[in-house]
């Protein structure tokens, strides 16, 4: 009995000491994802578990480290930050955004079903949207994707919630436009969040965005990320 008793024993410390070093050697990685520029392929708070066994290919999900946070700002003791995007390009390719879709040397690289955008509505059909969407007024979600204006409301959607609603309220579609020179990257340019390119990624470099094309803090406006930077790729969520 105290010899079966020490090999459970041994047994769990050997697993609890592989998990460890699993994750310290980012085998496995866990997160959980704070904002919703990844939906509707992820949602906020979701837990996503990311490897660096896995070689990195288009449209995977990818996390990355950064040294700028979303407001463009360093951490002031030199940390750095974790952010999770699609991967669109590698080195080489070249890349054009035609009202928020992505193009790869030419080619759609997008699947437009499973995309997030903006669009406008009247404030009187706001409540209505979001009866019909099942969303609480108090959630996360709203914070992050609904506001309501005097007379003009918006609300970021998902392709099926579009569908759901475009023949019940009025809506729509915006381009939350602005130039970006704010990376030296693109200085020089006039392109914008949503029409953008042609853009020749450098070697070593991968192109990333957000599926939540109105709020994402990607490449389009931080810059291409250095291969080196990339921590590892998504294979499952909860």
């Amino acid at each position: 009995m105290k010899l079966r008793n020490k090999f459970w024993l041994v047994l769990i410390g050997v697993i609890v000491v592989g998990l460890i070093a699993g994750k310290l050697a980012g085998i496995y990685q866990l997160y959980t994802l704070p904002s919703t520029s990844m939906e509707p392929a992820i949602h906020i708070d979701q837990l996503i578990i990311a490897t660096n066994l896995k070689k990195t290919k288009r449209n995977d999900i990818v996390l990355f480290n950064r040294t700028e946070n979303e407001a463009f700002e360093n951490d002031p003791n030199g940390e750095t930050y974790v952010f999770c995007s699609r991967l669109i390009a590698k080195g080489g390719d070249t890349v054009t955004i035609k009202n928020g879709y992505a193009y790869v040397n030419g080619q759609l690289a997008d699947d437009t079903t499973k995309l997030k955008f903006g669009y406008t509505l009247l404030t009187k059909d706001y409540q209505t949207l979001l009866t019909l969407l099942q969303i609480e007024e108090a959630s996360s979600r709203v914070s992050n994707d609904f506001s309501s204006f005097m007379d003009t409301s918006h609300a970021n959607l998902s392709y099926e919630e579009y569908a759901k609603a475009k023949n019940l309220i009025p809506l729509q579609r915006t381009l939350v436009d602005f130039q970006n020179p704010l990376t030296s990257v693109y200085k020089g340019t006039n392109w914008t969040m949503h029409n953008f390119g042609p853009y020749v990624v450098p070697p070593n470099f991968l192109f990333v965005m957000g599926d939540n094309r109105d709020l994402s803090y990607d490449s389009r406006l931080h810059g291409p990320i250095p291969v080196k930077d990339c921590k590892g790729v998504m294979i499952t969520k909860f």
